[in-house]
């Protein structure tokens, strides 16, 4: 299980640092990355720290897996 982070804003894409736009932080119950597939390889690239605690933006959810 993760710690809590205190550098980790959960509000901030850990990948590129822009507002990540979670709809869980916005109140709304549920957020758009609910039904976005987001490749493996990027969410490999979040820092261990921000796991569970920030969500990926969708500009980041949307980049090709590495090759």
């Amino acid at each position: 299980m993760n710690q809590p982070c205190d550098s980790v804003d959960p509000k901030r894409c850990p990948l590129c640092g822009n507002e990540n736009e979670c709809g869980m932080l916005e109140g709304q119950g549920k957020c758009w990355c609910f039904t976005a597939i987001i490749a493996e390889a990027v969410i490999g690239q979040v820092p261990e720290e921000a796991r569970d605690l920030a969500c990926i933006c969708e500009k980041c959810a949307k980049q090709p897996s590495p090759k």
